[in-house]
């Protein structure tokens, strides 16, 4: 026998329940995650023995990943689009419908608006590349990318500015 973890058998019930009130079609991966995810070591082991292919272990390696927050209706706007960003909208689903299969599966209006942000607020991409810092003077080569992340850290600490004069005053302030 394949020894596979501990198996969450009323959680994958309530997996089946969440997709049924979303009208999704039921996929084995997201239902496996239910069944057998719990941590990162859970999503290697089931990579090995079963199997999965590079994009199915991925799914279930980002659906463990670790350092954020609980997704559940209770999580405020701001760490729902932190979460998202990090995240993706494929792998934040997937994590909402986890904690939405722990949290009883129940049809909650409070987690139906937590698992539609994305549809709501698309995962944003940084507004500047590399280009953009050195029109600003910051000289070509390693300090480019220093100059990129200190960016990125700011526009995400402004809650992702997306209007161009305060995307205008972050460039201004971090690279300038």
């Amino acid at each position: 026998a394949l020894a596979l973890g501990v198996p969450h058998v009323a959680r994958l019930g309530r997996m089946a329940e969440v997709e049924t009130h979303l009208g999704l079609t039921p996929d084995p991966v997201r239902r496996l995650a239910a069944l057998l995810m719990v941590v990162r070591e859970d999503a290697e082991r089931l990579r090995g023995r079963l199997r999965l292919s590079n994009g199915e272990a991925e799914t279930l390696l980002k659906a463990a990943a670790e350092g954020l927050p609980p997704l559940t209706p209770a999580l405020d706007m701001r760490h729902r689009r932190l979460a998202l960003y990090w995240l993706g909208a494929e792998t934040y689903a997937l994590r909402v419908m986890i904690a939405w299969a722990d949290a009883g599966g129940a049809d909650v209006p409070g987690w139906r608006d937590l698992i539609t942000l994305p549809q709501r607020w698309p995962q944003p991409r940084l507004p500047w590349t590399g280009k953009d810092v050195v029109a600003m003077g910051v000289p070509k080569g390693p300090r480019v990318g220093e100059a990129l992340l200190k960016l990125e850290a700011a526009w995400i600490a402004a809650d992702f500015p997306d209007d161009p004069a305060g995307q205008a005053e972050l460039l201004e302030r971090v690279a300038g």
